[in-house]
């Protein structure tokens, strides 16, 4: 069900930034082409939520990554080693019209993870400028982004290191609504101060979370400030919220959880300036050409993406995780400011949501000419130098909820 929060509107902010977190996901605003109808992959996401839960309870070991395929009825599942008899049991249960078709790889996402991680650190000892590294679309290899000072000598190096696919792509950049009030909901802007005096670092909150002993926080990236004191912005002469203290977070899965306060298992939907949201209903991991959103505070709501690459540690190391993209043609995912926001799946049968993943970092080749919603988005205005990006790198929630030893909050 939806619900409305606020009375306040997200209006122009008189902000000094000389710092500005990684973004996360970025709502679309303004006067944007209609997009077309997404494709309905309700049932497609129901049976990936059910499988994720069944593999986690279970302790199977075997699961590499997931795709869904275009006719809306179909998930492949890339699974390592022999298939448990509970999956077969699993596959033979699914509901009518819906069908799990399991491919044989020769890595599970633990061991694609780990030698994407090897691979990345003997390339910077050899002095290659390499960026993110996932599996390939067959999820039998390895895909690696190089930049473009990469030699020819050094993309020969990278294959015979493991290498299996190599693209060019610049530097990864970390990406910081924002009168947000107890309980707070994922998808809002908070700050804290910046290295220079009266400067501001802005990040978004991502979803409520539970830790193992029951104390309720909220997620956001970890390079956006661990150990720090956050607040709503201060706008229009407002007196800013406290939102709660950051922990030590976790370098790997560039997380960290916010407690002290209130926060409730809702998000924000709609543009930069909305004040309704909707309930987190599960949580998963993505599937390749899963059609998802992203939501952070300074852009809003965007859906019109496309997970395109899976088990993506980035070039520090971060993850896994997940690139989605839009089109160039579209509106940018994610913009600077939308850090530790939200990535989700929004399922067209009902409006459920599920939790996916949080923003992390984004392409510098990828970089959109104006952020979403253009100058009507004050956010664009009031921050210096913001950039947006069409293709953003988010961190999965279940690799999060494992190095925090938390559970994203949902409501059934």
């Amino acid at each position: 069900m939806g619900s409305r929060k606020h009375v306040f509107r997200r209006l122009a902010v008189a902000v000094s930034c000389g710092v500005l977190a990684a973004a996360g996901g970025v709502a679309g605003t303004g006067p944007v082409a209609a997009a077309p109808a997404p494709a309905d992959q309700s049932a497609q996401l129901e049976l990936m939520t059910r499988l994720h839960t069944l593999t986690a309870a279970e302790g199977l070991r075997g699961f590499a990554g997931s795709a869904f395929d275009p006719d809306g009825r179909t998930v492949r599942v890339y699974w390592a080693g022999d298939q448990p008899s509970t999956l077969r049991t699993f596959a033979s249960r699914l509901r009518s019209g819906v069908t799990l078709s399991v491919v044989s790889v020769p890595y599970n996402q633990e061991q694609i993870v780990a030698r994407a991680r090897a691979l990345i650190k003997t390339a910077k000892l050899r002095g290659i400028p390499i960026g993110a590294v996932s599996s390939t679309s067959d999820l039998r290899g390895l895909h690696a982004d190089v930049e473009p000072s990469a030699t020819a000598e050094q993309r020969a190096e990278l294959r015979r290191l493991g290498a299996t696919e190599i693209t060019e792509a610049g530097a990864m950049v970390p990406l910081a609504r924002y009168s947000d009030s107890a309980p707070f909901w994922g998808g809002a802007v908070i700050e804290r101060p910046g290295p220079v005096s009266g400067s501001f670092a802005h990040c978004s909150t991502g979803f409520a979370a539970r830790t193992s002993s029951g104390t309720v926080g909220m997620l956001t990236a970890e390079h956006c400030g661990a150990n720090r004191d956050w607040t709503t912005p201060t706008v229009l002469g407002l007196s800013s919220v406290p939102v709660g203290r950051s922990n030590a977070g976790h370098a790997t899965t560039d997380s960290m959880l916010i407690t002290n306060r209130s926060y409730s298992a809702f998000l924000y939907r709609g543009d930069w300036s909305s004040g309704t949201g909707r309930q987190i209903t599960s949580r998963s991991g993505p599937s390749i050409d899963q059609k998802v959103c992203a939501g952070g505070g300074m852009s809003g709501e965007v859906c019109n993406a496309t997970v395109h690459r899976i088990n993506v540690v980035g070039p520090n190391g971060a993850g896994p995780g997940y690139f989605a993209r839009t089109s160039s043609s579209s509106v940018p995912l994610a913009g600077q400011g939308d850090s530790g926001g939200p990535g989700f799946a929004v399922a067209v049968s009902n409006g459920n949501i599920t939790a996916l993943g949080i923003v992390s970092s984004a392409y510098l080749t990828d970089r959109a000419t104006s952020c979403t919603g253009g100058t009507s988005n004050p956010w664009n205005n009031s921050v210096p130098a913001r950039e947006c990006f069409y293709n953003v790198h988010f961190i999965n929630v279940t690799a999060i909820e494992a190095a925090l030893g938390v559970s994203v909050m949902t409501i059934s």
